[in-house]
């Protein structure tokens, strides 16, 4: 599915106050995104991200094994990085990550 039906769902989920499966699915729409490439990339995700992860009052140790990839590309661990790195603003950390593993961000 691409990030942008996950993020619709997420959305949705977000709308009817089901908090943790909105959080799921946001960060279903990141992972996606990562494969679909820079153009892809979110900020609305990211902060919704990191919104929901603080309404949850999760810990990082809570929070980081949420994230799943569903790509024969990228590790669920290089996601988490993505993520990380998203959430710390470094866009360079997420380029550097994805060039030459991921088609769609090597021009």
């Amino acid at each position: 599915m691409d990030s942008k039906k996950y993020f619709f769902l997420a959305w949705t989920e977000e709308q009817l106050n089901c908090d943790a499966a909105a959080l799921l699915l946001y960060l279903s729409s990141f992972c996606s995104s990562l494969e679909e490439g820079p153009a892809s990339l979110s900020a609305g995700t990211i902060n919704k991200i990191a919104h929901l992860w603080k309404k949850l009052s999760l810990s990082v140790r809570e929070f980081l094994p949420l994230v799943h990839t569903y790509s024969d590309t990228l590790t669920d661990i290089d996601c988490r990085r993505a993520l990380v790195f998203a959430l710390d603003g470094n866009i360079h950390g997420i380029t550097s990550l994805c060039e030459g593993r991921v088609p769609a961000w090597s021009n």
